[in-house]
């Protein structure tokens, strides 16, 4: 995605923010998964102090080389590497805490979602996007994706469509399925108020609930294929929302 675009995402979380709440985002502000930190950069191009937390050293390196070539090397400070588990912050030390599409790549969810919660302060926002499972779609492989399959039974599936041995990897090892309830009832479950959230989605392809064998799994692959070829699937929107405000 372009750096327009991610200021354009910054843009629309400020604008949405003041829709939701009755003011702007308050400083300081965390994105949960800030990838190579432009969210973070377009932030402090408007004032408002932001840090981002990464996994990736490859994504690191990148915001570091972005940020020495533009003269904004002051923001290394602002982006942290982690482990995935525990947030190196204080509990209730951000005014705001922003994630877009990260979820879905985190196997443990229930911590990530109770670290987003803990360093966020009492009356502080939360703001998550994320790929509904419900959806039976994932935009990373860009075709229909079964409900809840298990990875021994997507990888044959997936293979049908001739994504190459890494892709399929990636999908089967790096991709989980997160649905919008799952993330409301941790909120809630966390003194939460939910402000905000994406409504459910049509059911679809609860055939694939069927699918018990790599067999099976194939099949089912050529017949959505054809669905596909047909011009008979429509790609949904990737629409799990949750804007939530923790109470204490």
């Amino acid at each position: 995605m372009s750096e327009t675009k991610k200021a354009t995402r910054f843009d629309r979380y400020y604008k949405q923010h003041i829709a939701r709440f009755g003011e702007a985002p308050q400083a300081p502000l965390l994105e949960f998964g800030c990838g190579a930190g432009e969210f973070l950069s377009h932030a402090h191009d408007v004032g408002i102090r932001c840090y981002g937390i990464e996994v990736s050293r490859t994504r690191y390196a990148e915001f570091k080389a972005k940020v020495a070539s533009g003269d904004k090397e002051n923001l290394i400070d602002f982006f942290a590497l982690y482990d995935g588990s525990i947030l190196p912050y204080n509990a209730g030390y951000f005014a705001g805490v922003y994630s877009w599409f990260v979820l879905e790549h985190i196997q443990d969810l229930w911590t990530s979602l109770r670290e987003i919660v803990r360093v966020t302060k009492p009356g502080g926002t939360i703001f998550l996007v994320t790929q509904d499972a419900r959806d039976c779609y994932d935009g990373h492989c860009d075709v229909p994706w079964p409900l809840f399959l298990p990875p021994h039974l997507m990888r044959p599936y997936l293979e049908e469509f001739n994504f190459d041995k890494g892709h399929v990897e990636y999908m089967c090892n790096e991709v989980y399925y997160v649905t919008t309830p799952m993330i409301v009832s941790a909120l809630r479950a966390m003194n939460c108020e939910i402000v905000f959230q994406s409504q459910d989605p049509p059911l679809q392809y609860l055939d694939s609930i069927d699918i018990r064998t790599e067999q099976d799994a194939r099949a089912y692959a050529n017949k959505i294929k054809n669905i596909v070829e047909k011009g008979e699937w429509e790609r949904p929107k990737e629409n799990s929302i949750v804007h939530a405000r923790r109470l204490g």
